[in-house]
C-alpha cells in the first residue's frame, strides 16, 4: 500500500527528508510501479484536499502572470524533441519582467 516508502526503490530511506526523492538520480530501481506515488489517492478514494490544492496552484500561477511578463532570452534557439511527448531538448531560460501598472 505504501510503495513510496519502499527502500528498494529509492536510495535514501523514507524517514530521511529528501526533496529530490522522485528525481531520476535518486531512484535506485529502473522502473518504479505506476502507483508507487499517488499523493491524492486514486479512483473513488480521492483526497478531499485535491481540489483545494489545484485551486491554490491556479491562484499562484494567476498571481505570477498578473504581475510579471514571461519571455525567452533574446539569443535562445528553441529546439524540440518529439518522442514520446514534445518537450524542449535543453533547459529553457526564462526572463521575468515586472508588469507596469
Amino acid at each position: 500500500m505504501f510503495e513510496y516508502r519502499a527502500c528498494h526503490f529509492f536510495i535514501k530511506p523514507f524517514n530521511e527528508r529528501c526533496i529530490n526523492r522522485f528525481f531520476d538520480s535518486m531512484i535506485s530501481h529502473p522502473k518504479i510501479p505506476p502507483y508507487a506515488w499517488v499523493p491524492f489517492g486514486h479512483g473513488a478514494h480521492l483526497c478531499l484536499g485535491m481540489k483545494f490544492a489545484t485551486l491554490e496552484i491556479k491562484a499562484f500561477i494567476y498571481q505570477i502572470l498578473l504581475h510579471y511578463e514571461i519571455a525567452l532570452t533574446a539569443n535562445y534557439a528553441f529546439s524540440i524533441s518529439g518522442l514520446p511527448v514534445a518537450k524542449p531538448t535543453d533547459d529553457v531560460p526564462l526572463v521575468f519582467c515586472e508588469r507596469k501598472s
